[in-house]
């Protein structure tokens, strides 16, 4: 059963008198999924940074979760500023994960209409591989926010 996604972006903002937008409340970009959807909603505890400065980590998604191995669209939200970590492993050999973290501010929710990020960026920019998320993780790095509350929806 395939299914069509709407997503609505907008930003606007006016400085100095000028109005600087993006997006539409109106027209939605549309992506055709296959219909299948993972949805996770939880809690994270806030932690102090260890000697590396890693904060705790809970385990949201990994391939394969939920029936899910890939996805066309990542939904994300949370009730206080946090870090969204996407994992993929770029030469699909196992050496290890290639990553990006993403600071995601309270209650703004992040999309993404792809499961790609660009990994294995050589010194000289000229050899670039893209892989496919395949773990997402959240830590919660506020010392004032006990505990904040997050959801995460993953369609394919």
């Amino acid at each position: 059963m395939s299914a069509t996604v709407k997503i609505y972006h907008h930003m606007g903002v006016i400085l100095d008198n000028d109005l600087k937008e993006m997006g539409s409340r109106v027209i939605a970009q549309e992506v055709t999924i296959d219909g299948d959807v993972f949805e996770v909603r939880g809690s994270v505890a806030n932690a102090v940074a260890d000697a590396s400065g890693d904060y705790q980590r809970q385990l949201l998604w990994e391939n394969g979760d939920g029936g899910i191995a890939d996805f066309d669209v990542l939904c994300f939200e949370a009730d206080a500023d946090c870090l969204l970590e996407l994992t993929g492993d770029a030469d699909g050999a196992g050496s290890g994960p290639d990553y990006a973290t993403l600071k995601v501010e309270a209650d703004v929710p992040l999309i993404l209409t792809s499961d790609e990020l660009l990994g294995e960026i050589t010194v000289d920019d000229t050899v670039t591989t893209m892989l496919t998320i395949d773990q997402i993780a959240i830590q919660n790095p506020s010392a004032t926010v006990n505990t904040m509350t997050y959801r995460l929806i993953l369609l394919t």
